[in-house]
């Protein structure tokens, strides 16, 4: 299904409608559209890095591919040291925030300079997952699937509750469209999806009896009122996927392959 711009929005012609084609996965020319008619396509930031200690690339992709995936940049400090990001944010300022295992970083969107917001002071626990809900409250998960409040102007946490025993944080926190906050949590076989509520705290597994489908889920965010999942993918770790998550069950659908690997995603509302 070709599309054409229009006073400055994607058009589809639905008599170049190929079935079977559009959303199946691989990156497609930029002028193929899945949706009759919108001003530009969803936008998501992801972060990828080759391995825990690799410096952090910030991508911007569209989730279904309709436009080229376009690489941003590598985050640096001012002195060029080079930080390894486990997770982004943006809040709703547009400013973009990242986190190590241990510390808080602010990340100029145009430059992709960081800055050091302080230690986490998690002693012993990995932060992996990050997020900030429209309302501005910043929340982080660990490894060990402690979730907590992250004050942003000096770094300092409280804890608000966990998963529950046996789950941990596989890699991020997204904020959805139903206004829930949602956590991908570590199982034997793959990713389990959690909804969190903040006040009073509860952590519920969606359906126990499902599950995504999907390991290594480092990447969750919410584009167009869907919840996409994005992996650094197990049979390749040089390469991602691109998953649908379902906040009903916790399913997931494969949507299509990435080059790269996901560590982190976040809704990309004021990227142009």
């Amino acid at each position: 299904m070709q599309a054409r711009r229009v006073d400055g929005q994607y058009v589809t012609d639905d008599r170049e409608r190929r079935n079977g084609e559009v959303g199946r996965g691989e990156l497609r020319d930029p002028w193929i559209c899945s949706d009759a008619v919108r001003s530009t396509p969803p936008q998501v930031l992801v972060a990828s890095s080759q391995d825990n200690l690799a410096p952090t690339d910030i991508y911007a992709i569209d989730p279904n591919g309709i436009t080229q995936d376009r690489l941003l940049g590598t985050v640096r400090m001012g002195n060029e040291v080079r930080p390894s990001l486990f997770d982004i944010a943006i809040d709703r300022e547009g400013e973009l925030w990242g986190i190590s295992s241990d510390r808080l970083y602010q990340v100029d969107l145009g430059t992709l300079v960081a800055s050091d917001r302080g230690s986490l002071n998690l002693s012993l626990r990995v932060a992996n997952a990050l997020a900030v809900s429209p309302t501005g409250r910043m929340i982080l998960a660990t490894l060990d699937g402690t979730i907590r409040e992250v004050n942003t102007s000096n770094a300092s946490t409280r804890q608000l509750g966990s998963l529950g025993s046996g789950f941990g944080s596989d890699g991020d926190i997204g904020f959805s469209a139903d206004g829930r906050f949602y956590v991908s949590s570590t199982s034997v076989t793959s990713s389990v999806l959690f909804v969190l509520e903040l006040e009073p705290f509860s952590a519920r597994r969606i359906d126990p009896g499902h599950s995504s489908g999907f390991s290594r889920v480092f990447g969750l965010a919410s584009a167009d009122g869907v919840m996409y999942g994005f992996t650094t993918n197990p049979m390749n770790p040089a390469a991602g996927q691109v998953i649908r998550l379902s906040t009903s069950t916790g399913e997931g659908i494969l949507v299509r392959n990435l080059g790269f690997p996901v560590v982190g995603a976040t809704e990309a509302r004021f990227v142009r």
